[in-house]
């Protein structure tokens, strides 16, 4: 049984301009006690009431749905569940996505702290989601407990464990949200830095997480008539390497007359990001050789 309400309480908020996702419109499926895993020390709904990792229904699927009548859904870009705890706790959260999809036709996002993914049953309706953002403010448990203040039970092992299947089994897109309070040890960063790469979230357009080695070649010339020779050999060393590559470049090393840059800078992350060039920079304004959009003889980059 879901919980009652106060007067005037909606399940529907905003929308609101997020950095991340657009124009989004809000659904909150804790309803009005602040209910969580974690009391997190900079939480802005400020001490959690209700400190659980129990499951249950505490807005009910057709409350949001009737909720929902009469905001401007066909002006938003997605719907973002969040509100006033952590959503994984509501046992309805994959009928509540489904219900959503289905009424509005939008991309729905889930914010999470992650903490209940070490259930199969909450990968599977937190996997539903078009996009899920999720929270990594520790490397451990040390800084865990400190920022995060999770409820007994929860350690960071259980969270990475969680992650990590969720990561294997979810077709859509993943990100990691991190809130850093002061400056980590070197070892911590390193474990976070470990663990980042070894989760590989989809929120960037990075495709080198995984190289084993990072190459880099120059030529230098004195005279312009030893130009070619330096050229021609840099393209000899580029062609030995290249065929014990991955045939991925990287963006902060740029070469000249390189037809395929796109493909090998951004891999199988190109066509995301071509998406987000599109939408927007249609006219091209931040516009270079090696640009996403280059174009040859393109008035600005003619002019460089």
């Amino acid at each position: 049984m879901s919980r009652s309400f106060p007067q005037g309480f909606s399940s529907v908020y905003g929308p609101v301009a997020s950095w991340r996702y657009g124009r989004s419109l809000g659904i909150d499926p804790i309803g009005a006690v602040s209910t969580c895993s974690f009391d997190c020390v900079y939480c802005q709904l400020g001490a959690i009431e209700d400190k659980t990792r129990d499951r249950r229904v505490f807005v009910a699927t057709s409350r949001i749905l009737r909720d929902l009548q009469g905001f401007p859904v066909a002006s938003v870009d997605v719907i973002t569940l969040s509100g006033s705890g952590e959503p994984t706790l509501a046992r309805n959260l994959g009928e509540i996505v489904s219900a959503l999809k289905a009424a509005t036709g939008k991309l729905v996002v889930v914010l999470t702290n992650a903490s209940l993914l070490g259930d199969p049953q909450v990968r599977r309706e937190l996997a539903l989601a078009d996009f899920v953002a999720a929270k990594v403010d520790a490397a451990g448990d040390a800084r865990l407990r400190r920022v995060d203040r999770p409820v007994e039970g929860i350690g960071f092992a259980e969270i990475r464990r969680g992650l990590l299947s969720f990561r294997r089994e979810y077709q859509g897109l993943l990100a990691v949200q991190t809130m850093l309070l002061g400056r980590w040890p070197d070892r911590e960063q390193a474990d976070y830095i470990a663990f980042i790469n070894e989760l590989a979230p989809d929120a960037n357009a990075f495709v080198h997480r995984n190289a084993s080695l990072d190459l880099f070649a120059w030529a230098f010339w004195t005279f312009d008539s030893t130009r070619q020779r330096a050229l021609d050999w840099l393209d000899a060393f580029g062609r030995i390497a290249g065929a014990m590559g991955n045939g991925r470049r990287y963006q902060n090393y740029p070469r000249r007359g390189n037809p395929d840059f796109r493909e090998q800078y951004f891999g199988e992350n190109l066509d995301r990001l071509m998406a987000v060039k599109q939408h927007y920079d249609p006219h091209n304004l931040f516009a270079y050789e090696q640009g996403l959009l280059h174009v040859e003889g393109h008035p600005r980059e003619s002019a460089q």
